[in-house]
């Protein structure tokens, strides 16, 4: 683009655990214009909760429990 967008290479993202699939994913979506090329995301959810569901440009590259708490990795690709 013109170099003016921000372009980000680390998100962390701690939504309430009552936020939906589908509210994590508008999230997601809605970063990807604003991440550089090789950006990571680091989403915490309930371990309950499924894995975040990426939009295309985003891969789930691991994921890690810690007690009830599940850290998601995600890394931008083209």
């Amino acid at each position: 683009g013109g170099g003016d967008a921000p372009a980000w290479d680390l998100v962390f993202i701690d939504p309430p655990y009552d936020v939906g699939e589908a509210g994590l994913a508008g999230v997601l979506e809605a970063l990807m214009p604003l991440l550089a090329a090789d950006a990571t995301v680091v989403v915490e959810r309930s371990t309950r909760s499924a894995a975040p569901t990426p939009p295309t440009g985003l891969e789930l590259e691991r994921t890690r429990n810690y007690g009830e708490t599940a850290v998601h990795w995600l890394r931008r690709v083209d």
